[in-house]
C-alpha cells in the first residue's frame, strides 16, 4: 500500500485484499474430502435465469455476447443452490477471462433420459492440449493473481452432486465445459 494514496482508494484496498482471502479460505474449505452439502429440489433452469443479469452485466462491460438455450423440460434436480452458483459463476467468468471483446459465451441444457446436461462454451483462446489434463490440479493456473483452486472446485462441486465433468477446447476457437447431473442422484449422508 502506497504512503501517498487517499484514505478511501487504501480502505478499498484492504477490503478488496480481503475478500481475496476470503476466497481462498472457501476455495480451501470446498476441496475438503467426505463433506456433507445439503440439497433441495431445484430447477437447474431457473436457478440459471437468476444468473443472467449478473452474467449479461459483466459480459456487457467486455463486450461479450451472451446466450442462454435452456431445455423446456422439468429439470428439477437434487442441488446445494449456492454450491451450484459458485460452479456456474466460475466456470462463465473463466470463459469471460479467455475472450477478448466481441466474443460468445452461451449457457445451454439439455434433458436425457438419465439427467440433465449444462454446457457453458465460449469463443475465447481456448487451452493448449498438454495442459487440458491438468486443469482440475489444485494450484494450476495460467493466469496472472490467481490461485488455481477454481476449477478443483468446480470439479469438487460437480462430484458432490454425483455428477461429472468435462472440458473440450481448441486453441483459438474456444472452450467447452459440459456437466452432467443425473435425476438419480439423491442427497449424500
Amino acid at each position: 500500500m502506497k504512503r501517498n494514496q487517499a484514505p478511501e482508494n487504501s480502505c478499498r484496498f484492504l477490503l478488496e485484499e480481503l475478500e481475496r482471502l476470503n476466497d481462498i479460505v472457501d476455495h480451501f474449505l470446498s476441496l475438503a474430502q467426505n463433506r456433507y452439502i445439503e440439497r433441495k429440489p431445484c430447477s437447474l433452469s431457473a436457478l440459471l435465469c437468476e444468473l443472467q443479469p449478473i452474467l449479461a452485466s459483466e459480459c456487457a462491460d467486455k463486450q461479450i455476447t451472451l446466450t442462454y438455450q435452456l431445455a423446456e423440460a422439468s429439470d428439477l434436480l437434487q442441488l446445494n443452490t449456492k454450491e451450484i452458483r459458485q460452479l456456474v459463476l466460475n466456470l462463465a467468468r473463466n470463459s469471460m477471462d479467455a475472450m477478448n471483446a466481441q466474443g460468445e459465451l452461451s449457457l445451454a441444457t439439455e434433458q436425457t433420459e438419465l439427467g440433465i446436461t449444462l454446457t457453458i462454451r465460449d469463443t475465447g483462446c481456448g487451452i493448449p492440449p498438454e495442459l487440458l489434463p491438468r486443469i482440475f490440479d489444485p494450484f494450476f493456473t495460467t493466469k496472472k493473481n490467481t490461485t488455481g483452486l477454481g476449477l478443483p472446485v468446480c470439479q469438487n462441486i460437480v462430484a458432490a452432486h454425483d455428477g461429472k465433468i468435462t472440458v473440450v477446447s481448441e486453441v483459438g476457437r474456444g472452450t467447452s465445459c459440459t456437466i452432467f447431473f443425473p435425476f438419480s442422484a439423491v442427497p449424500q449422508a
